[in-house]
């Protein structure tokens, strides 16, 4: 009789674990550059190379280009109870823009990320105009590389930008000078929601428990 409850004990264990392991293998993106890359690479099937990243509540945001870094993408990382991510939809577009934009959203609320490539350094400060009416500026002197994150009353874009100097200097037509197109071509992939995922786990622990109550004492 023991042993018997010893092997219904297991056979729960051996469920859970699987349905974890299934779990897992959505969640498997840790916050480190190279796992980034791989992750990316994998779900686009082009080479990407990561940019910056930044946590948000349970979400990490990624920047990378793409091949000839003549494209930039984004993507929301969504965090899971293991404390790695999953990535369900991934964008990029041609850099036409100095400066680009992406809202996405967390469990803590809306929020706005803003983008792009302080060329020469010559960008000191960003100040952008959302179609919500909201009003952000952010220091970047110092930074090859701009991304920042503004928390937004609802999900909006950018409707305008500037861009100034170390000495104020409005220099946003100055900087559109580096951009190697004119034309604007994006391109978005998702997958479906992570609802299968859920009800997958829940039938091989439920299954798992039911194989269990069978084994009689």
């Amino acid at each position: 009789m023991k042993n018997r409850r010893v092997i219904r004990i297991a056979v729960i264990i051996v469920s859970i674990l699987l349905a974890y392991l299934l779990y897992a293998s959505e969640y498997s993106m840790k916050p480190e550059q190279s796992s980034l890359e791989s992750g990316i690479h994998e779900f686009l099937d082009k080479s990407v190379t990561v940019i910056d990243f930044i946590e948000v509540d349970n979400t990490l945001f990624v920047y990378y280009t793409l091949g000839s870094n003549d494209s930039i993408g984004f993507t929301a990382l969504h965090k899971g109870i293991n404390s790695r991510y999953q990535i369900r939809s991934a964008n990029y577009s041609t850099r036409n823009r100095v400066i680009d934009g992406a809202p996405f959203k967390t469990n803590g609320g809306e929020y706005l990320a803003v983008m792009g490539t302080n060329y020469d350094g010559k960008i000191a400060r960003v100040r952008i105009k959302t179609y919500s009416g909201e009003i952000f500026s952010e220091d970047v002197l110092d930074r090859s590389e701009i991304l920042t994150i503004f928390s937004t009353k609802e999900p909006t874009r950018i409707e305008e930008f500037q861009l100034y100097d170390k000495d104020n200097n409005d220099i946003t037509e100055e900087m559109k000078a580096y951009l190697t197109t004119k034309e604007n071509h994006s391109t978005g992939v998702g997958k479906a929601e992570l609802f299968m995922l859920y009800v997958f786990c829940f039938v091989i622990i439920l299954m798992g428990y039911a194989i269990s109550r069978s084994i009689k004492d």
